[in-house]
Protein backbone atom coordinates (compact mmCIF):
# COMPACT_ATOMS: atom_id res chain seq x y z
CA UNK A 1 0.00 0.00 0.00
CA UNK A 2 1.39 3.36 -1.04
CA UNK A 3 1.41 5.69 2.00
CA UNK A 4 1.96 8.79 -0.15
CA UNK A 5 -1.39 8.06 -1.86
CA UNK A 6 -3.09 7.89 1.53
CA UNK A 7 -1.74 11.31 2.47
CA UNK A 8 -4.57 12.99 0.58
CA UNK A 9 -7.06 10.27 -0.42
CA UNK A 10 -9.46 8.17 1.60
CA UNK A 11 -8.61 4.47 1.21
CA UNK A 12 -10.78 1.53 2.24
CA UNK A 13 -8.88 -1.10 4.19
CA UNK A 14 -9.52 -4.63 2.99
CA UNK A 15 -9.17 -7.74 5.15
CA UNK A 16 -5.84 -8.39 3.40
CA UNK A 17 -4.26 -5.03 4.23
CA UNK A 18 -5.86 -4.18 7.59
CA UNK A 19 -3.02 -6.06 9.36
CA UNK A 20 -0.34 -3.97 7.69
CA UNK A 21 -0.89 -1.45 10.46
CA UNK A 22 -0.84 -1.15 14.25
CA UNK A 23 -3.83 0.72 15.73
CA UNK A 24 -3.93 2.97 18.78
CA UNK A 25 -7.00 4.83 19.99
CA UNK A 26 -6.86 8.13 21.82
CA UNK A 27 -9.18 10.92 22.78
CA UNK A 28 -9.62 13.87 20.45
CA UNK A 29 -8.53 16.12 23.35
CA UNK A 30 -5.03 14.53 23.07
CA UNK A 31 -4.54 15.26 19.36
CA UNK A 32 -2.91 18.70 19.72
CA UNK A 33 -0.18 17.19 21.90
CA UNK A 34 0.25 14.18 19.58
CA UNK A 35 0.54 16.46 16.54
CA UNK A 36 3.21 18.53 18.29
CA UNK A 37 5.25 15.90 20.17
CA UNK A 38 4.30 12.50 18.72
CA UNK A 39 2.38 9.52 20.06
CA UNK A 40 3.80 8.43 23.41
CA UNK A 41 5.84 11.55 24.14
CA UNK A 42 3.36 12.98 26.64
CA UNK A 43 1.28 10.12 27.79
CA UNK A 44 -1.85 10.58 29.88
CA UNK A 45 -2.81 7.44 31.78
CA UNK A 46 -6.19 5.95 30.95
CA UNK A 47 -5.90 2.95 33.29
CA UNK A 48 -4.82 2.38 36.89
CA UNK A 49 -2.30 -0.21 35.69
CA UNK A 50 -0.78 1.91 32.89
CA UNK A 51 3.01 1.92 32.82
CA UNK A 52 4.97 5.03 31.85
CA UNK A 53 6.70 4.55 28.53
CA UNK A 54 4.40 1.78 27.24
CA UNK A 55 2.20 2.34 24.19
CA UNK A 56 -0.56 -0.17 23.54
CA UNK A 57 -1.68 -1.23 20.07
CA UNK A 58 -3.99 -3.72 18.44
CA UNK A 59 -4.03 -5.39 15.05
CA UNK A 60 -7.73 -4.44 14.87
CA UNK A 61 -9.02 -0.83 14.95
CA UNK A 62 -12.28 -1.85 16.69
CA UNK A 63 -10.31 -3.44 19.53
CA UNK A 64 -8.12 -0.33 19.86
CA UNK A 65 -11.29 1.77 20.03
CA UNK A 66 -12.75 -0.46 22.75
CA UNK A 67 -9.78 0.20 25.04
CA UNK A 68 -10.50 3.94 24.96
CA UNK A 69 -14.23 3.36 25.18
CA UNK A 70 -13.90 1.66 28.59
CA UNK A 71 -10.89 3.58 29.99
CA UNK A 72 -11.23 4.13 33.75
CA UNK A 73 -8.98 7.16 34.46
CA UNK A 74 -10.41 9.72 32.05
CA UNK A 75 -12.18 12.97 32.85
CA UNK A 76 -15.68 13.20 31.44
CA UNK A 77 -14.74 16.22 29.32
CA UNK A 78 -11.88 14.31 27.70
CA UNK A 79 -14.07 11.24 27.13
CA UNK A 80 -16.77 13.43 25.56
CA UNK A 81 -14.24 14.95 23.14
CA UNK A 82 -14.54 11.75 21.08
CA UNK A 83 -12.34 8.77 20.31
CA UNK A 84 -9.94 8.82 17.36
CA UNK A 85 -8.17 5.71 16.07
CA UNK A 86 -4.67 6.20 14.71
CA UNK A 87 -2.68 3.77 12.59
CA UNK A 88 0.99 3.39 11.83
CA UNK A 89 2.79 0.79 9.76
CA UNK A 90 4.45 -1.95 11.81
CA UNK A 91 7.69 -0.75 13.35
CA UNK A 92 10.60 -3.14 13.81
CA UNK A 93 13.32 -3.05 16.43
CA UNK A 94 11.10 -2.67 19.50
CA UNK A 95 10.05 -5.24 22.05
CA UNK A 96 6.38 -6.10 21.66
CA UNK A 97 4.81 -7.51 24.80
CA UNK A 98 1.65 -9.51 24.13
CA UNK A 99 -1.39 -8.54 26.18
CA UNK A 100 -2.63 -11.85 27.54
CA UNK A 101 -6.16 -10.45 27.88
CA UNK A 102 -6.43 -10.38 24.07
CA UNK A 103 -6.31 -13.70 22.32
CA UNK A 104 -6.85 -14.95 18.82
CA UNK A 105 -7.10 -12.64 15.86
CA UNK A 106 -7.67 -9.56 18.02
CA UNK A 107 -4.01 -9.29 19.00
CA UNK A 108 -3.05 -6.56 21.46
CA UNK A 109 0.45 -5.65 22.49
CA UNK A 110 2.51 -2.96 24.19
CA UNK A 111 5.75 -1.44 23.00
CA UNK A 112 8.21 -0.03 25.51
CA UNK A 113 9.93 3.35 25.34
CA UNK A 114 8.66 4.41 21.94
CA UNK A 115 7.53 7.72 20.52
CA UNK A 116 5.93 7.64 17.09
CA UNK A 117 6.48 10.78 15.08
CA UNK A 118 3.25 12.55 14.10
CA UNK A 119 4.24 12.36 10.42
CA UNK A 120 3.97 8.54 10.63
CA UNK A 121 0.38 8.53 11.94
CA UNK A 122 -2.77 8.00 9.89
CA UNK A 123 -6.38 8.60 10.95
CA UNK A 124 -8.77 5.65 10.74
CA UNK A 125 -12.56 5.85 10.47
CA UNK A 126 -15.34 3.32 10.20
CA UNK A 127 -18.69 3.49 8.47
CA UNK A 128 -21.17 0.78 7.59
CA UNK A 129 -18.84 -1.98 8.73
CA UNK A 130 -16.00 -0.76 6.51
CA UNK A 131 -12.71 0.68 7.76
CA UNK A 132 -10.97 3.58 6.04
CA UNK A 133 -7.62 5.33 6.23
CA UNK A 134 -8.63 8.99 5.96
CA UNK A 135 -5.14 10.40 5.54
CA UNK A 136 -2.04 11.41 7.42
CA UNK A 137 -2.76 13.02 10.80
CA UNK A 138 -0.76 16.15 10.01
CA UNK A 139 -2.46 16.64 6.62
CA UNK A 140 -6.07 16.53 7.80
CA UNK A 141 -7.85 19.74 8.72
CA UNK A 142 -10.88 17.92 10.15
CA UNK A 143 -10.56 14.66 12.06
CA UNK A 144 -13.62 12.50 12.47
CA UNK A 145 -14.22 10.36 15.54
CA UNK A 146 -14.18 6.61 15.05
CA UNK A 147 -17.63 4.99 15.14
CA UNK A 148 -18.23 1.30 15.51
Amino acid sequence: MNLSRIASHRVELSIENIRMFMYHATFRANLASIKKYGLGARQPKNWDFSITGDLCFSTNPDVAYSFCECADNVAESKYNSGIVVLATPYIGGYTMLQDMNCRGEQSCFCMKNIVISPDKLLVVTSKGGKVYLEGMLLNLKRIASYKR
